[in-house]
């Protein structure tokens, strides 16, 4: 995809750094619990489907706080 010239990146200071790992730490506990009931309930069509809305939230909020 070509770079679009309304995009400006910037490096995220120590403040957004520490939100993103908290962000994504978050997710990554959501996900263990997640495993955790497929573990204990077996899969489903939900399960899965909240493990991509969970990686969706992640990859969303972690944008935030890059803009």
């Amino acid at each position: 995809m070509a770079d679009r010239p309304d995009r400006i990146y910037r490096s995220l200071t120590e403040t957004e750094k520490d939100q993103v790992a908290l962000i994504r730490e978050k997710g990554m506990e959501l996900q263990l619990v997640l495993e955790d009931l497929e573990s204990s309930t077996g899969s489903s069509k939900e399960l899965s489907e909240a493990r991509t809305r969970l990686d969706e939230a992640v990859m969303w909020a972690t944008r935030h706080v890059g803009r």
